[in-house]
């Protein structure tokens, strides 16, 4: 197969998975800042800052984390017309 001709073969844009990745500034942040553990984004509208919070509360409680990194923002990007 001839990838470079078009043989039909799906093409993607290369920034296809770094935009999907819903918790990319979450890895940003815990590898600028050398953190380990447990590492993902949150994502319920707009309770995500409480359901992150609540998450790190709970994996504090259970012993799963001795300190956490936790909060959240929010963002409207839309395009201007």
């Amino acid at each position: 197969m001839d990838f470079a001709k078009g043989d039909g073969t799906p093409r993607f844009n290369p920034f296809f998975i770094p935009k999907m990745i819903l918790d990319i500034a979450a890895g940003q942040v815990s590898m600028r800042h050398n953190l380990r553990g447990p590492n993902y984004a949150v994502t319920s509208a707009c309770a995500s800052s409480t359901n992150a919070m609540i998450d790190a509360i709970n994996l504090l409680r259970l012993g799963k984390a001795d300190i956490i990194v936790t909060g959240g923002s929010e963002a409207v990007i839309s395009k201007q017309v």
